[in-house]
């Protein structure tokens, strides 16, 4: 409930402290009444849940902290904020070590290898990935070749407060968005002010060195910027990951022509009917891209479950306090995850 931000931390020790005074046995309920000095210290609750709670079953996805200068409240100068971030290729690799359905349900959904190895040969064929090194590259096998999709947007997590949230998903996965799509950078617009440029800049840089790590297939051996990896990155530095998986990140004319028609009709009688709209515009380019590249535009173009996915993940945001919520929006997402990852192993 934590994790899915149904509940704050505060409220569930409430709740276990008051069923264990009232006779309550389970062993969660006291290790829950015990965090934070028995509710001494409830500040300390938190920090107690995660140190408790880290590398839940297993799970070794955890955040990934890169210096950016931003733009903080009270400060003429920028100054240097660490800001989390969930690395692409570690989330690819922690489905992996997730299981087999898990994995499938997240990244290749239903295809099997020969329906992705097809997928590859009829991009090969078009200009956007005809040259891309992934596909050039003899040495990966296509049926094992994953289409990773960027997105970002603003989300209002609090009144008045709008934050920047970079995700992640596949093409291939269906299902529900807790399953297909990930978090990966998510920072408070109001920090960006006058930096926004350079903030895009410094998540471009350091998603694109994840993902060339992904495509690679191996655990990188140094951080985006040169810089020493420690903890599980430096002993994992060079190893294979995902399991040898690899990733690369006509009638819609005649509906907008009869629109156009139906538009002039109502504007020369002067009838307030059939409005165009700007959204009319980008249809028309959807239609001229899917005549031309034979791809579905719901998978490759469309932004419903991104959308959806701000929703979900503006729960456990609200229910984080505003001074770090950049931090435990991971630390209870990922905890969330663990058992979420968990549970689909007995499926």
């Amino acid at each position: 409930m934590i994790g899915s931000g149904r509940s704050s931390v505060a409220e569930v020790c409430d709740i276990s402290r008051a069923n264990v005074a009232d006779g309550a046995t389970s062993e969660a309920l006291a290790a829950l009444k015990s965090l934070g000095a028995s509710g001494k210290h409830s500040n300390n609750q938190e920090r107690d849940l995660h140190r408790w709670l880290g590398g839940l079953h297993g799970c070794r996805l955890e955040a990934f902290k890169v210096p950016f200068l931003l733009c903080v409240p009270g400060k003429e100068a920028l100054s240097e904020v660490q800001v989390p971030i969930l690395l692409p290729h570690e989330i690819i690799d922690a489905l992996w070590q997730a299981g087999p359905f898990q994995f499938q349900r997240s990244m290749t959904g239903a295809k099997d290898h020969k329906s992705i190895e097809a997928f590859w040969e009829h991009c090969a064929t078009l200009e956007e990935w005809r040259d891309h090194p992934c596909l050039k590259r003899p040495s990966i096998t296509r049926s094992r070749l994953l289409p990773i999709v960027l997105h970002v947007d603003g989300a209002e997590f609090y009144s008045n407060s709008e934050y920047m949230v970079w995700s992640m998903g596949s093409v291939f996965a269906e299902g529900h968005v807790w399953d297909i799509k990930f978090p990966c950078v998510c920072i408070p617009h109001a920090l960006m002010h006058n930096v926004k440029e350079k903030v895009h800049e410094r998540v471009a840089d350091v998603l694109a060195w994840s993902l060339r790590a992904a495509a690679a297939g191996q655990w990188p051996s140094r951080g985006p910027f040169g810089d020493e990896l420690s903890g599980f990155r430096g002993e994992l530095a060079g190893t294979v990951m995902s399991g040898g998986w690899h990733e690369i990140s006509g009638c819609w004319q005649t509906h907008l022509i009869s629109w156009q028609h139906l538009a002039h009709q109502c504007e020369v009688k002067g009838w307030k009917l059939f409005r165009l709209r700007p959204k009319h515009h980008q249809l028309d380019h959807l239609a001229i891209q899917v005549a031309r590249t034979k791809l579905n535009p719901r998978k490759v173009m469309a932004c419903f479950s991104d959308e959806s996915f701000l929703g979900y993940l503006k729960r456990i945001g609200v229910r984080c306090h505003v001074s770090n919520m950049m931090d435990r929006l991971f630390q209870r997402y990922i905890m969330f995850l663990s058992l979420r990852w968990h549970d689909a192993k007995t499926l």
